[in-house]
């Protein structure tokens, strides 16, 4: 269990240090200027939590950064922050299990002492919730538009 405290200390630590330079803002920002439609949003930002993750190994850390990475993202294209909570719950908390060097998927292996490879398959809504919400973006479903008006909230 000190393996998992420790791991969550150091990725809020590194997850802090993404954040105050700006690099995770770096690396997405030339993918947010190519987004036109809102199902590219919704599965860029998905991917982005899957992979931010992976990298961190601390959902929490990951469900921030892309937080304040991708919520003027959303503004600009008048979706609902409701949908950003949506797309970082189903690419970081759902997948955390999945990637077994996560403090998710290491707490669920010393307390079971079943290893996420093993479960993997059987956890259904872990990895079908991400993509069934992808699917219903680009099937235009599901979706929330926002009311603000972002020019008038200066």
């Amino acid at each position: 269990m000190a393996w998992t405290l420790t791991l969550a200390i150091l990725a809020i630590g590194m997850g802090a240090l993404l954040s105050q330079l700006n690099l995770l803002k770096a690396l997405i920002t030339p993918i947010t200027q190519r987004i036109k439609r809102p199902a590219q949003l919704l599965t860029a930002s998905t991917a982005a939590a899957v992979a931010s993750n992976a990298a961190l190994t601390e959902p929490y850390a990951a469900i921030i950064l892309n937080g304040q990475v991708f919520q003027d993202v959303y503004d600009r294209h008048n979706i609902d922050r409701a949908m950003l909570s949506r797309t970082l719950e189903e690419g970081s908390t759902l997948t955390a299990a999945l990637i077994p060097w996560t403090t998710t998927a290491i707490f669920y292996g010393a307390i079971l002492g079943v290893s996420s490879t093993d479960y993997a398959p059987f956890a259904l809504l872990n990895w079908m919730n991400p993509l069934f919400g992808i699917a219903m973006a680009w099937l235009g479903l599901g979706y929330l538009t926002s009311n603000v008006n972002v020019a008038s909230t200066d």
